[in-house]
């Protein structure tokens, strides 16, 4: 057990009094963390994981990460009901005194592969208690290297806000003021119980748009036969001379800033031939791509909490042979669910079912999509907040992000940029893809992706 010397009461900064109550994308993540505790024990929890080209000094790291965390009280807060029925979050007046779980483990070889498989396995370990909603996991190669994750509670956090507390905290070790960091970090949110018949209007639009998606949602599986309750990942990394390859590529197929469509018809196509070459292709495929709502710039004032929302995108097997018409295809859902709002709409409508309890929740979020929730989740993060060169000192070389995905649908895509660098992460369950059929997502989406000349 390391000692933390330093006095917490010189570091807390009084937070607000005033409650902050979820929205209704909270109330969807919260969800999805109701229904995978009680299929698989642990919760809707994800991961940052950094690659660091130098070693992590331990005993520095554990004690700045405890004061820095003790000085916000939001990190141990918990759901609770108010007395309009809104759901909030509850932050104790001061912070509990108990470390944040941490682990650590030395190879005994060099890692060849881009991430350790033992420390991505660790976002499927339970919190232990419902305060907790950070862990750390380190481990050291004998060649100097070390990498760190940090494990996070999506309902506190999302992947871009996991990001920004991160960046306060190194930012915090160089200057050891968190007055400036916390004046920057309102927690306050209002319960939002009024416009009603916006709120219906809103609902309306985004059934139509489930409604007409439900049409081509088809399990990737019987999953009441499953017994998955891990959440396993492959890891693809690209150069920076591939990178900038693949975003050639996808100026060229889909048009400027067109990325992250190009990525999703990649994937669609990709998954679309490791199924068929097993027999197991679907008939069309359904794909909610989530997307960050923040202005830009403006993360450190929605640091806590989810700012996100979703398209509902869809495509049948047929077009897949043909890239260019499957991108033309998603484009055109792109903009007409743009077009109709409905990813402000999706937000909007969430506030009504905050009242509806998790347990009823869980049921009536399967309702629309026959059951699951899609064939896999999408996301493209784009460029990392950790761009600074360090992190603790030591050359910052790599980021990943490794969610936890829902079961069903049991499979999820995500992509992000780090240094210039494209990198996908594969979230599987292993009753669901084998290791042949991983093996060929992987190849080929590499060939796809970085076409030999």
């Amino acid at each position: 057990m390391y000692k933390f010397n330093r006095r917490q009461e010189d570091l807390r900064v009084p937070f607000i009094e005033k409650k902050r109550y979820l929205t209704g994308i909270d109330w969807v993540i919260n969800t999805f963390d109701r229904l995978l505790k009680k299929r698989t024990g642990a919760g809707n929890a994800s991961q940052i994981i950094l690659a660091l080209d130098g070693p992590l000094n331990e005993p520095a790291f554990l004690e700045d990460i405890h004061a820095f965390s003790q000085a916000i009280p939001i990190l141990r807060g918990r759901v609770r009901r108010d007395i309009n029925l809104a759901p909030y979050w509850k932050v104790p007046r001061k912070s509990l005194c108990s470390p944040i779980p941490f682990t650590t483990e030395t190879l005994a070889e060099p890692c060849a592969d881009a991430v350790p498989f033992s420390l991505a396995d660790h976002v499927n370990d339970p919190f232990p208690n419902e305060t907790t909603h950070l862990a750390f996991h380190a481990v050291h190669s004998p060649d100097g290297r070390a990498w760190l994750s940090m494990v996070f509670d999506h309902r506190l956090f999302d992947a871009r806000g996991a990001e920004g507390f991160l960046v306060l905290f190194d930012g915090w070790r160089a200057s050891r003021d968190l007055v400036p960091i916390l004046r920057e970090i309102p927690c306050a949110e209002p319960a939002h119980l009024s416009q009603w018949r916006r709120k219906f209007k809103a609902g309306q639009i985004v059934n139509r748009t489930l409604r007409a998606a439900a049409e081509f949602s088809y399990p990737l599986t019987d999953f009441t036969r499953v017994e998955s309750r891990e959440t396993r990942f492959r890891f693809l990394d690209f150069t920076e001379k591939e990178t900038a390859a693949i975003e050639a590529l996808a100026y060229e197929e889909a048009g400027f800033l067109m990325l992250s469509p190009f990525l999703l018809a990649v994937c669609l196509q990709t998954l679309h031939q490791a199924l068929e070459r097993q027999n197991r292709a679907l008939p069309a495929y359904v794909i909610p791509v989530s997307m960050d709502r923040r202005q830009s710039g403006a993360w450190r004032s929605s640091l806590f909490f989810n700012h996100l929302s979703f398209l509902f995108l869809s495509a049948r097997s047929e077009i897949m042979q043909d890239r260019r018409a499957l991108i033309e295809h998603l484009l055109l859902q792109i903009y007409d669910q743009t077009r109709q709002r409905v990813q402000d709409c999706y937000m909007e409508a969430a506030m009504l079912m905050r009242i509806a309890p998790l347990s009823l929740m869980g049921q009536l979020a399967r309702l629309p999509l026959k059951g699951g929730f899609g064939t896999f989740p999408f996301s493209f993060l784009g460029d990392t907040l950790l761009d600074q060169p360090a992190f603790m000192d030591q050359p910052l070389a790599q980021v990943w992000h490794g969610p936890r995905v829902p079961i069903p649908p049991g499979l999820g895509f995500f992509f992000n940029l780090s240094r210039k660098k494209l990198n996908l992460t594969l979230a599987y369950i292993p009753e669901l893809l084998d290791e042949e059929a991983l093996d060929i997502i992987e190849q080929t989406m590499r060939a796809a992706l970085v076409p030999e000349p």
